[in-house]
């Protein structure tokens, strides 16, 4: 008997999603304010270079920022906070926060909004 040949097989199993890598933002309000917290669970070390942006909303108002920066991302560094910030706002803000971060190939994406 004859086994097939592998090769068709490890295409299909290097097609299969791997543990996906995690990209989050965590939006809680607080005392006039909103905190904010970007963070990414990578599968792999580097330098993650981010961009963390920002559209508040109160009535006709509106504001927009942007921060970003460089992580060194370690072996067994588990979640990573990349940045944490504050929005100040009062009830009749809405905000938009994304963060898109870079790492090695790998690009992550993420955003939330408030409320």
């Amino acid at each position: 008997m004859t086994l097939p040949p592998i090769a068709p097989f490890a295409a299909l199993l290097m097609a299969l999603p791997h543990t996906a890598a995690a990209c989050d933002i965590a939006l809680v309000q607080q005392d006039g304010h909103v905190s904010v917290t970007a963070e990414i669970t990578p599968h792999e070390t580097g330098n993650l270079s981010y961009t963390v942006s920002s559209i508040v909303m109160n009535g006709s108002n509106r504001s927009q920022s942007m921060n970003g920066g460089t992580v060194d991302v370690t072996a067994d560094a588990g979640t990573v906070t990349v940045w944490r910030g504050q929005i100040y706002g009062d009830a009749g803000t809405r905000m938009t926060v994304a963060m898109d971060a870079r790492l090695n190939a790998r690009t992550y994406s993420c955003s939330a909004q408030f409320p």
